[in-house]
């Protein structure tokens, strides 16, 4: 079947022949909104019993043929490059994924920005010092909290939280506004800072002191499949 079948558009290059059929649905079409999803983490440790996994899981994967139809819960399924070798992929398959897929998020954090906090070597560790100072989370669930990536429709954005370290300009104005709001609301009896009240002098000294640049650290959301097992 064709793209123009489903969607009914004429590419500018001539028809394109696509296999929706043989597609996952949610990677040519937007999730239905709203909606709910649960992750299901497998880790393979026999290649012929997880091939076969995979096979009898197949005909339960929802398509992108008549995706627009979708009105009931649907299955769709990622697979990291370890989870392919594992799998017993071919080597010619495996050489043919492009190399950022095969070595991963954790081997090119210095290229993502990943430092500090979102450091991969700090993953786990701070996920369980939150999970040890709260009660009824676990460890999964409170590395989400910090780190796990929210699709943009549902509020994400590039950045899952910030260390400033010092009061820049941004900072500033935020509590500003703070300060309004909170005037407003007869929370407080001022409508600014007093003078003096914030001082990041000492801060700025010590960054300036270790020829650090701030903000300090910044994490960036990662996929759930990054997630502590």
């Amino acid at each position: 079947m064709t793209a123009t079948d489903r969607v009914g558009a004429n590419p500018p290059r001539g028809p394109v022949t696509v296999d929706l059929d043989d597609i996952q649905a949610t990677v040519l079409r937007y999730r239905p909104e709203p909606y709910y999803g649960t992750h299901v983490m497998l880790h393979v440790e026999d290649a012929q019993a997880g091939r076969e996994f995979v096979q009898r899981l197949t005909p339960h994967i929802d398509s992108a043929a008549e995706w627009w139809q979708a009105g009931e819960a649907w299955i769709s399924v990622a697979i990291t490059y370890t989870g392919l070798v594992a799998l017993g992929l071919p080597e010619d398959s495996l050489r043919s994924f492009p190399e950022a897929f095969r070595v991963g998020m954790a081997a090119r954090a210095d290229k993502l920005g990943d430092y500090g906090l979102n450091d991969p070597k700090n993953w786990e560790k701070v996920s369980e010092l939150v999970r040890s100072q709260t009660e009824g989370i676990t460890t999964r669930m409170a590395w989400f909290s910090l780190f796990g990536a929210v699709p943009p429709e549902r509020g994400g954005s590039p950045l899952r939280d910030e260390k400033p370290f010092t009061f820049d300009a941004r900072v500033r104005q935020h509590l500003d506004t703070i300060y309004t709001f909170l005037h407003g609301a007869k929370v407080i009896d001022v409508d600014k800072a007093p003078e003096g009240a914030i001082d990041d002098s000492i801060a700025v000294s010590v960054a300036k002191s270790k020829s650090q640049a701030v903000p300090i650290g910044v994490i960036k959301p990662l996929a759930v499949t990054q997630a502590p097992k």
